[in-house]
């Protein structure tokens, strides 16, 4: 090397303090960029993770409420099949009850045809014996009648 003049040294002073200034400011600016590119990372993956736990309690949510949804409609069924059975009976004792009361008026239908019967085949002066074998036809169909009448209609 040779002599260092001072108008060198305050040449070489100088650059050496604007380079220290620029590696300086730009070494500043990198940590700080740095910085705040961490920040806003641990930002997002805090937002995201909330974000997930807030999904995961809606699926819990509507995981419990579609649990709801079955157990009510598996009620709702059990007391549809109930409610049929129900039904069931109470249309069988109504049929019964039909079936009593058409063979009671057809019963009473057959008394009336043989009471007149009776009182045409009677009136011509056919004496006791024809009058005495209505008489024990009118008293079966009469029990008959009473039966189906006395029948409980359950």
């Amino acid at each position: 090397m040779g002599d260092l003049t001072e108008e060198k040294a305050v040449e070489l002073a100088g650059k050496v303090a604007s380079e220290g200034f620029v590696w300086t400011t730009a070494t500043i600016v990198i940590a700080l960029e740095y910085g705040r590119q961490s920040r806003k990372d641990a930002e997002k993956k805090r937002s995201e993770a909330a974000y997930r736990h807030s999904l995961d309690e809606r699926a819990s949510d509507a995981a419990a409420t579609a649990a709801a949804a079955a157990t009510a409609a598996r009620a709702a069924a059990e007391a549809a099949a109930a409610l049929d059975a129900r039904l069931d009976a109470v249309e069988s004792r109504v049929v019964r009850a039909l079936d009593t009361k058409r063979e009671a008026a057809a019963a009473l239908q057959l008394e009336r045809e043989m009471q007149q019967q009776q009182q045409q085949g009677g009136g011509g002066g056919g004496g006791s014996g024809g009058g005495g074998g209505g008489g024990a036809g009118t008293t079966k169909v009469m029990a008959t009648t009473t039966a189906a009448a006395a029948a409980p209609a359950e």
